[in-house]
């Protein structure tokens, strides 16, 4: 874990705890507080900023943002779920991984070339040990070098951002609702036909390169989401 997540995560305990209530330390404060960088702390409260969870009032400092405490998954975000969910403990089983190389149909998905090499990946991700949802997801080879099972295992956007140092910018979301197939149902645990919400993410960096293309299905039952307006 990265010292900005380690702060952001310390920082949301404090918050669960009541020992932030309204107002945030000083960024220098936070600096001497946790002995970490000034762009560390600032990496920390942008991505709480982008997750709701803090709020900014030039010249007076930075403040608790108030949600309701229902556990929903925030849905803005473009950094995945790990960080989406940062009160739960997010598990990922790996259920499929190859490198295939794109056609014409996944080119223009991908907004990459013809042959381009592209990871195909289908994983589980489980809250606090329950499904929530199945994840077919595609990587562009080129951009994202050297993933591989174990790290898909884990959180690919952790390993984006601190082992291969790139920017993740942006991303374009698209909503369906569908009924699940036998085999989404027997892995979520429900019922075939069942409803399911499905997201289509299609995730960029901060240059504007398309990386990342997924759809997710997500557990009707255990997965509730609410979206903010955040700067």
């Amino acid at each position: 874990m990265s010292k900005y997540q380690e702060v952001v995560e310390d920082i949301i305990r404090k918050i669960e705890k009541n020992e932030y209530t309204d107002k945030l330390p000083t960024e220098d404060q936070l600096i001497e507080q946790y002995q970490v960088s000034r762009n560390t702390i600032r990496n920390a409260i942008r991505t709480l900023k982008k997750q709701g969870t803090l709020f900014s009032i030039q010249g007076s400092g930075v403040f608790v943002r108030h949600t309701r405490d229902d556990d929903s998954l925030w849905m803005n975000g473009s950094c995945g779920i790990t960080e989406n969910a940062p009160r739960h403990k997010i598990t990922t089983d790996v259920k499929g991984f190859h490198i295939m190389m794109a056609g014409e149909e996944l080119s223009k998905r991908m907004q990459c070339e013809l042959t381009t090499p592209i990871y195909y990946i289908e994983r589980v991700r489980k809250m606090d040990g329950v499904p929530m949802a199945i994840e077919y997801t595609y990587y562009n080879k080129d951009l994202v070098p050297s993933l591989d099972r174990r790290i898909a295992s884990q959180s690919i956007y952790s390993y984006i951002k601190n082992d291969l140092k790139l920017s993740i910018g942006f991303a374009d979301k698209y909503f369906h609702v569908k009924q699940l197939s036998a085999q989404e149902a027997s892995i979520l645990g429900l019922e075939e036909g069942s409803p399911a919400l499905e997201v289509e993410d299609y995730v960029h960096l901060s240059n504007g390169q398309l990386f990342n293309v997924s759809r997710m299905v997500y557990n009707y039952k255990t997965t509730h989401f609410y979206a903010s307006n955040v700067d």
